[in-house]
């Protein structure tokens, strides 16, 4: 690139960060953490938790107000996580789910046009004529909606539904062909100790410092934007996000137990192969005949049951279709089980309970079915007497448990915290 042209682009970037300094000064001074990079090999946009990678031809049609959303857009990418999201987690369905659960972030933010020329359909998504509350929903409930799949579309016209792209996202490198650093991180930002690395933490750490170092100096934004109204949307969107790699969970835990009963007596249970099956490969993995148990006990509050509601629509939407099995919530009693063959069904299915808690309860159910599961999920908080493991009648079970404080004495634990 010519110097001219780079002395352009740099300084189209600078104009839009003070742009929205002014409109929205948290946001503007998060956006002097990054170091800015023209990248012909990106098709539009990427971010990662240090450096934002633009298309140069992209950057140079994109009016004022679009580079000021575009940059706002990445911004709250970094700030949701997304760049760490899990592997499990690809492709563009999924990405646009994530942009649609932005929107009122973008709304409060001041950016409420209904299309931009240059970046897309922002209200638009494959949801049918279905309207839908997007406010408190996770990606993948999000996702759930789509009544079809982007990857049914031409590249061209897919491309009209997103932004920026995730070539940047869960650790993708960019190729560096003819990439010029348009503007690097301020020296003052090196001298006071700054570290380039970091994940959606961090940002939020910044952000909440940003945002009273604003209100210290009396900065509320052109738009008037309410920090607090910010940071309370970004706070329900992360924790509206599952927290598990199903796929791996699945794979490992049919791995171990495949192993435990490597030389057992044959069993009526596998006879079929509802839940071991001989190819473990982790793109044709099939678990048929799974149960999951949800504590909706009256120490489990509403917002424990949001979470895992989010982990359940993740696992569907994570095995894409591959995933058959029941579910029933349990106190002292046990609901009857409901399919769950999609994640329309999940999104069905509302909790009941609210008594005490009654592990053994959950396992004499499991015992008096007429077909075993192939393995039993309980998401708890684990806060009951455990019974004895033959209480589970040889049943492969999995605890998923919402704090470090319990530990039960058998089966496999997995924590919802520090995922």
């Amino acid at each position: 690139m010519t110097r001219q042209r780079i002395n352009r682009l740099a300084a189209k970037i600078e104009a839009s960060r003070g742009r929205i300094l002014r409109r929205s000064p948290a946001f503007g001074m998060l956006l002097m953490y990054f170091r800015f990079v023209a990248a012909p090999t990106v098709s539009k946009a990427t971010v990662d938790y240090l450096t934002v990678y633009l298309s140069p031809d992209y950057l140079d049609k994109l009016t004022s107000r679009e580079v000021d959303y575009l940059l706002c857009h990445l911004l709250l990418h970094v700030l949701r996580g997304d760049p760490s999201r899990d592997e499990a987690w690809w492709g563009d369905d999924y990405h646009l789910a994530c942009d649609m659960q932005m929107l009122p972030l973008l709304d409060t933010l001041g950016y409420r046009e209904e299309s931009y020329p240059h970046l897309g359909k922002k209200q638009r998504a494959p949801l049918g004529n279905e309207e839908i509350n997007i406010i408190g929903k996770s990606t993948e409930e999000i996702l759930g909606c789509f009544v079809f799949s982007l990857y049914d579309l031409s590249d061209r016209v897919r491309a009209t539904y997103l932004p920026d792209c995730d070539a940047a996202w869960n650790g993708g490198r960019v190729e560096s062909e003819g990439q010029t650093v348009l503007i690097d991180v301020p020296d003052l930002l090196r001298k006071s100790g700054w570290e380039g690395s970091g994940g959606a933490g961090k940002w939020g750490a910044r952000l909440a410092a940003a945002s009273a170092a604003a209100q210290m100096q009396g900065l509320s934004g052109e738009e008037g934007e309410s920090n607090a109204a910010l940071l309370e949307l970004l706070e329900i969107n992360r924790n509206r996000q599952s927290k598990l790699n199903w796929r791996r969970i699945l794979q490992e835990f049919m791995q171990e137990t495949v192993n435990d009963y490597s030389f057992a007596p044959p069993d009526r249970r596998f006879s079929e192969t509802p839940f071991f099956l001989p190819d473990l490969n982790d793109k044709e993995l099939e678990v048929k005949d799974l149960y999951f148990m949800v504590d909706a006990s009256g120490s489990v509050d509403r917002e424990q049951l949001s979470v895992v509601y989010a982990e359940l629509l993740s696992a569907m939407n994570q095995m894409n279709g591959r995933l058959r099995g029941w579910i029933s919530f349990f106190d002292v009693e046990v609901t009857e089980p409901i399919s769950i063959a999609s994640v329309k069904d999940i999104e069905e299915i509302l909790p009941r309970g609210g008594g005490g808690t009654s592990f053994a309860a959950v396992f004499r159910f499991i015992r008096e079915l007429a077909d075993p599961p192939s393995c039993v999920i309980l998401f708890t908080d684990g806060y009951d007497d455990f019974p004895s493991e033959r209480s589970a009648g040889g049943v492969p079970t999995m605890w998923i448990l919402d704090n470090d404080e319990v530990e039960p004495p058998w089966g496999k634990v997995v924590r919802l915290t520090g995922t």
